[in-house]
């Protein structure tokens, strides 16, 4: 039994599922905990033991959730939106990273549905406003041989935490929705508007391909011709973002004036 003394009650299982009024999002399949180390573990867990897609796992606190280039991400009670889902898609491996792309696109277009305009897409998996982060993704993939057996997508969207919540050396680089909009809102609201979304966008995928994910993704990601610096093992450099290819990889223009195809790292816009 969930603590009804906690603050937003919306993730309830009572309260949220029957807002699940899609196809791919099933009232059985939603797994809600008080707290857990990590949602995408779960998740992980629960796709090797033959779980089904759609199957969703929601944690209203997370200790020790994982974020791309070893970065922890951390959600105190009450207060941010965690949540990991299964998919099992027909796609080959090289194909999955996408998913990521449009689970940025879904949680988009999910906030702008809540009155959260300004927001730009930073490659490959976060959402910022004014240059600050607002949303970050974690895409994980298992294989059973070559094929794609699941893949797990790790949410985390600062909701109602203020400023003053943050952990010190990451304060001044984070915001949420009750910062930039003065409210409280109910997280249940937040997860079924990206729900209802991502399951439109995961049905275009499968559907018509990459091209309507990627002609999104650009609407709201960095200018073409706009300056950012990738970072990686091998220290920064500076680029000009030039386009996102078929594969959902980043394509700048270097110093030189040659083109590269990026597939991993850090992207920071620069303006």
């Amino acid at each position: 039994m969930a603590d009804t003394t906690l603050t937003d009650l919306s993730l309830l299982p009572e309260r949220f599922t029957p807002l699940l009024t899609g196809k791919l999002f099933q009232p059985e399949h939603y797994h809600f905990l008080e707290t857990t180390p990590s949602t995408n573990t779960l998740a992980m867990e629960a796709a090797r033991d033959g779980a089904s897609e759609g199957t969703l796992f929601v944690a209203d606190r997370q200790t020790q959730g994982r974020g791309r280039m070893q970065r922890r991400w951390e959600a105190p009670a009450g207060s941010n939106l965690t949540f990991s889902l299964i998919l099992r898609p027909k796609l080959q491996p090289q194909q999955v990273p996408v998913i990521t792309l449009m689970t940025g696109v879904a949680v988009l277009e999910a906030l702008h549905d809540h009155k959260l305009k300004d927001i730009r897409l930073k490659w490959p998996n976060d959402l910022l406003i004014h240059g600050k982060k607002i949303c970050g993704i974690l895409s994980e993939m298992s294989l059973q041989g070559s094929h794609v057996s699941a893949v797990i997508i790790g949410v985390g969207i600062n909701i109602n935490a203020l400023p003053e919540a943050f952990p010190k050396p990451l304060s001044e680089q984070l915001t949420s929705l009750r910062h930039q909009r003065g409210v409280e809102v109910a997280r249940g609201d937040i997860l079924a508007a990206v729900l209802k979304r991502f399951e439109l966008w995961y049905g275009s995928l499968l559907q018509e391909g990459v091209s309507p994910i990627r002609e999104a993704w650009l609407k709201h990601g960095p200018a073409v011709g706009s300056r950012v610096k990738l970072s990686s093992r091998h220290g920064d450099r500076e680029a000009c973002f030039n386009d996102l290819d078929q594969d959902g990889f980043l394509v700048v223009e270097c110093t030189d004036g040659s083109r590269e195809r990026i597939l991993a790292g850090d992207v920071t816009p620069l303006e």
